[in-house]
């Protein structure tokens, strides 16, 4: 149990760059403005954006992150909180890190696209689509 936990912090500041709150109840920072979803609903998804993304995720992100995205191998993607940063999933999905794979050289900006919308929108997530505009950005 102690060497699973410890492969989990590892993966958490692997993928955010910040050690997890300890304790059962521990709050997570709270976002700044700039990471915050706007005021109100976030934009319409089109239902083939999601359905692209659903695809991608199931092929190539399932494995790790669990159909259902509370985690497996890789951590849980059914928390807020984990990508709420739009640009820190991007650079995430873009670079990897040590447990994860790069899929910068697999996978164009329209389909990293989908699959962030994808997971951003799913799980109890909710703050709308990233365009393949914003992954060029991050490339």
């Amino acid at each position: 149990m102690r060497e699973r936990r410890l492969l989990a912090t590892l993966v958490v500041v692997a993928v955010l760059g910040v050690a997890p709150a300890q304790g059962p109840g521990a709050a997570a920072p709270a976002p700044s403005e700039a990471e915050a979803p706007a005021a109100g609903a976030p934009a319409a998804v089109p239902e083939e954006v999601m359905a692209q993304g659903q695809e991608l995720f199931e092929a190539n992100c399932a494995a790790c992150h669990a159909i259902d995205g509370t985690g497996a191998v890789g951590p849980a993607l059914a928390d807020p909180e984990r990508v709420r940063v739009e640009a820190d999933v991007i650079r995430q999905v873009l670079r990897g890190s040590l447990y994860m794979p790069a899929f910068a050289g697999k996978l164009d900006d329209e389909q990293i696209a989908s699959v962030i919308t994808y997971v951003r929108n799913s799980f109890g997530n909710g703050f709308g689509p990233t365009t393949p505009e914003a992954v060029a950005e991050h490339r």
